[in-house]
């Protein structure tokens, strides 16, 4: 299995099994990769992330764009050899999939804040 290691603290920073990966096609690439592991919970309706990563756009243009960002994304993760798989997609929703083998900085600045919270409440 490919570990997939993301850091968006700081500025997006994505690895697999220790080699940086840097062809991501664009900014809305990473933005929907950042977004989803941020949100890793949640499932997210396409037209959601359509309008929120292209409010400018009429909607078909703008769920146009979104297949071609998500195209690349599953491209540059290798989503299609991943098992399991690092993105969970629907005809109408994607999510990043919390099962999948990966780290982010975030959730462990979270974990660790926790844990320095209830110290000190001791």
């Amino acid at each position: 299995m490919a570990h997939l290691s993301i850091n968006v603290l700081g500025g997006l920073s994505v690895s697999k099994r220790d080699e940086i990966i840097s062809s991501f096609e664009s900014d809305k690439v990473r933005a929907l990769l950042a977004y989803l592991v941020v949100e890793v919970g949640r499932t997210h309706r396409r037209g959601t992330l359509a309008g929120l990563l292209w409010p400018d756009c009429s909607e078909q243009t703008a769920h146009h764009n979104l297949s071609q960002v998500l195209f690349n994304l599953r491209k540059v993760l290798g989503d299609h050899s991943a098992n399991p798989p690092y993105l969970q997609i629907t005809r109408d929703a994607i999510q990043f999939n919390r099962g999948s083998d990966y780290s982010l900085d975030l959730e462990q600045f979270n974990t660790n804040y926790s844990a320095f919270e209830k110290s000190q409440v001791q």
